[in-house]
Parts: structure tokens; C-alpha cells; sequence
């Protein structure tokens, strides 16, 4: 799936219609997806919310139709959706035709115009811009993103998108009259005016970055405000739950704003499955530090930063956090179930097991990003990772980082992930965990706090049980 914050809003759309709807779909019943005759019925009956009830967990390739035909029918329903002033809705089902179609010009543009009504043009922006990575002469993406930039200020962006417009197309001669307008001079006055953000006196300090910005996250708004870092060329945005900073050199105020929208919206998403998952608030502001591939090498050298995507020690570290990807998620998932864990531990999470803490957080990532046991067994790239983390015993995972074995690292990861989800599966979930934390801290020794709250058969048991998880 597409990975970008704006998805979050069709939750609270599929949350909505399961507790509205007044009849039963199909597929409700246990007779499947709609077909698409189905389908096109309920469009023709005004009733988007059929097709989203019956197609929403829809992966490629399921249908039986293909998945193009019913692309086609999405974007037909999310249009009919905002006909009927539905949003919501509307982007839950641009969502769905996206996992389908991924960077769909058309789904792109339904998506685009249903979060411009959601007022989040972050989300907007940054979906149009991944479709145009792919269709970079589509003339209504390049319509529609010069649009947002002249909304959001970004003049210059505008201006450089409506003249990529063919000349063929049918918006270039309103393409034509807006450039005209946006070139017009402007006079001295209108230019400090718009030099200054609004409120803002003169000769005053401009703001350490965007304004405050709302970010959709499942059935609430966060609100996220810039803070000043008493750096040079360094940007810092806070919510409730994170202080994220960043080098700013080179981005400009738009592009900034997009940027902490989607990454804050990226952090705020995995913490609040996290806090659903493991049941535990943490009730804390975490430090995360972002690094481009460049930057992350030059503090930490070249060889670390060709093998760690991020690292968590009292701090979250993100490597590679220009390229805000599905991958990119995975590892905020993965680095922020470790600060998790030290929250519970009272910051005493350094003195857990090597595989206690490492599987701890390979297990959370799995379970919200890949799909939990089923994903692992149906990785074909992890089968021959999965014989050989059998032959790795947990002993040797006790200290140290997993990344010492070399090229067992991986089966070092296989293995420990494979043991939290035996503990996690004889039931009491976190709170046997927040058990342990509470005698690591008092300073008993970890293999005794994890006999205390396992008790002594399933720790006795725990090594071959792993390896019978791997072996399925």
C-alpha cells in the first residue's frame, strides 16, 4: 500500500459506515466481493458505500474482475462519494484504488481532491507528486498541483508545473491565462506582505518553521507546531508525542511544510497502532533526529550507515529520511517499539536480552507492516534466513547487537522475533513484559525476571518452541 499519512482519513470512513450501514453487502455475508456488475448497480442506486463496505480490504490481485476493471469502478465511486459530499469516504476509496493501482492518475486526482475538502493538502501534495513521478507530462496532475502550489503560496512551483502542461491538452489555454496573472508584478507593499507571515511584525524573527499543522491520525487530529532548535539550518516540529529535527538547509517553506507533515504523520500513524497493539501509552515525548543518506554516513561513517536504516538509543536515529518509504515506515515501527519498551522499562531497556528487545520489536513490526507470522512464512527470501536462525541458539543472542553474527544477522533477527512471539502467545500480552521491566529495574538479572513471569516450562521450552515457529 501507497504509504502516506492521508490514507488515515478512510479509517475513520470505514469506521463510520460499519456502524451506519443499514444492510448487509455480499461479502459481509461470506460470499465474497461484489462482482462488478454488483458494483456499478450500487453507483447507479447512489450508494458509494457498498462498493467501499465489500472492496476496502481488497489486495492485488483478489478479484476475480482484475484488478484494473475494478480501479476503474473505485475511482468511479470515490467520484460519486464527493458528488455526494462525502470526503471521507471518498478518500477511503481513492485508497483502495491506489493499493491496486499504484501512482493511478485518476485515482491520484480523486485522492488529491477529496483530501484538498479534508483540508489536508499536505496529503494532497504529496500524492499528486507520487503519480507525476511516474505520468510527469500528465497535463490535469500538473493542473491540479499547480493549483494546490498557488493555494498554498509556493508561486514559483506554479508557476514551473502549468508550463510542463502539453500544449495539446485541454487546460492549456487556462494554464496560459494563470501564468499571465501569477508573472503580473506585484507592488512594494504586496511584496513585504508576503514576505511576512501574517501576524507577524516588522524586522520580527521569522518562525523556526511552517505554522502549526493538523495531521489526520485514525479518529483524531494531531496538531503539530514548529519549534526553535538554536541551530543554523536546523528545522524542529513537536506534537504531543515527538520532537522531530531535521536539516532544513535547501528546502523551502512549502516544501518543508510538506515534508514534517508526511514524516510527523508517519511517526504519530505507528504510534498510535502501537498503543492499540501492545495496549500501553507511554505518556512521554520521544527525541527522533532525521539524517539523509549523506548526513546519517558523515556522523556515523560509512559502513553503519550501508547497514542500519535507523537506531534507538535514547533518541530515535533515521537513516535514508529523504525517501519516506513503505521500507522507511517498517523501520519507524521498529525503532519506535524500542523506545516503547525503555518507556515501559524506565529507561532501563539496555539491561533486557538482546533478543528480548530486538524480537520484541521485530515482532510489532511484522504484526503492523508485514502481515505478523502469515508474512513471515509467506516471504520466499526468508526461507533459507529461517533454516539457518534455527541453528542460531538464544544464548548467543543474549548481549551484544545481532549485527556481530555477520551473516547470521538477519537469522539472528528470525530467530529472536520467533521467541517474543512464543512468550506473546501464551497470553498476558504486555503486561508480563511491564513485569519484567519492573524486576530488571530493581536490578534482578533478566533470566531470572523472565522465569518469574513465564515461569520455568515455557522458558525451559523456549529455545525449541522458536525453532518450530521458524519451521512452519
Amino acid at each position: 500500500m501507497p504509504l502516506r499519512y492521508a490514507y488515515l482519513a478512510a479509517v475513520l470512513a470505514g469506521l463510520a459506515l460499519i456502524l451506519t450501514a443499514p444492510q448487509r453487502t455480499a461479502a459481509a455475508e461470506g460470499e465474497g466481493p461484489l462482482g462488478l456488475p454488483e458494483a456499478r448497480a450500487a453507483l447507479g442506486e447512489g450508494k458509494p458505500e457498498e462498493v467501499y463496505l465489500s472492496w476496502s480490504a481488497l489486495q492485488p490481485g483478489e478479484h476475480p474482475a482484475g484488478d484494473a476493471p475494478v480501479t476503474r469502478v473505485l475511482v468511479l465511486a470515490s467520484r460519486k462519494a464527493m458528488d455526494q459530499k462525502d470526503a471521507a469516504l471518498s478518500m477511503g476509496l481513492a485508497e483502495v484504488a491506489l493499493r491496486l493501482a499504484p501512482r493511478s492518475p485518476e485515482a491520484s486526482l480523486r485522492m488529491a481532491e477529496a483530501a484538498r475538502a479534508l483540508t489536508l493538502p499536505g496529503a494532497a501534495a504529496a500524492t499528486l507528486d507520487e503519480s507525476l513521478e511516474a505520468h510527469p507530462k500528465h497535463g490535469e496532475l500538473l493542473f491540479q498541483r499547480a493549483d494546490l502550489a498557488e493555494e498554498e503560496g509556493e508561486k514559483a512551483l506554479a508557476i514551473a508545473l502549468l508550463e510542463r502542461i502539453p500544449g495539446k491538452h485541454p487546460r492549456r489555454a487556462e494554464a496560459k491565462l494563470r501564468l499571465a496573472r501569477l508573472r503580473l508584478p506585484r507592488n512594494d507593499g504586496e511584496a513585504v506582505a508576503s514576505a511576512r507571515p501574517a501576524g507577524s511584525e516588522a524586522g520580527s524573527r521569522p518562525p523556526a518553521g511552517p505554522g502549526a499543522v493538523p495531521i489526520l491520525v485514525g479518529d483524531r487530529v494531531v496538531t503539530t507546531r514548529p519549534e526553535e532548535t538554536g541551530v543554523a539550518g536546523m528545522a524542529a516540529r513537536k506534537s504531543d508525542n515527538f520532537r522531530i529535527v531535521y536539516s532544513s538547509a535547501g528546502k523551502d517553506f512549502g516544501a518543508r511544510a510538506r515534508y514534517e507533515a508526511k514524516v510527523m504523520g508517519m511517526f504519530e500513524d505507528a504510534h498510535r497502532r502501537l498503543v492499540r497493539l501492545l495496549d500501553f501509552e507511554p505518556g512521554r515525548v520521544f527525541e527522533v533526529v532525521l539524517y539523509t543518506r549523506e548526513e546519517f554516513e558523515l556522523h556515523f561513517g560509512g559502513r553503519f550507515a550501508t547497514g542500519v536504516l535507523g537506531f534507538y538509543q535514547g533518541k530515535i536515529r533515521m537513516n535514508h529520511s529523504e525517501d519516506l518509504s513503505e521500507r522507511y515506515f517498517s523501520t519507524v515501527v521498529h525503532e519506535l517499539t524500542h523506545a516503547f519498551l525503555d518507556s515501559l522499562c524506565d529507561d532501563a531497556g539496555g539491561r533486557l536480552a538482546t533478543w528480548f528487545n530486538e524480537g520484541f520489536a521485530e515482532w510489532a513490526e511484522w504484526e503492523i507492516t508485514k502481515d505478523g507470522d502469515r508474512g513471515v512464512r509467506g516471504d520466499r527470501s526468508l526461507r533459507q534466513m529461517r533454516k539457518l536462525a534455527r541453528q542460531v541458539p538464544l544464548a548467543r543472542l543474549r548481549s551484544g547487537p545481532i549485527s556481530q553474527l555477520g551473516n547470521y544477522t538477519t537469522a539472528g533477527y528470525l530467530k529472536s522475533r520467533a521467541a517474543v512471539s512464543v512468550l506473546i502467545g501464551t497470553g498476558g500480552g504486555i503486561r508480563r513484559f511491564g513485569q519484567i521491566c519492573a524486576d530488571v529495574r530493581s536490578g534482578r538479572d533478566f533470566d531470572l525476571a523472565l522465569r518469574e513471569a513465564y515461569g520455568d516450562s515455557i522458558v525451559d521450552g523456549l529455545e525449541e518452541d522458536a525453532n518450530e515457529v521458524l519451521s512452519r
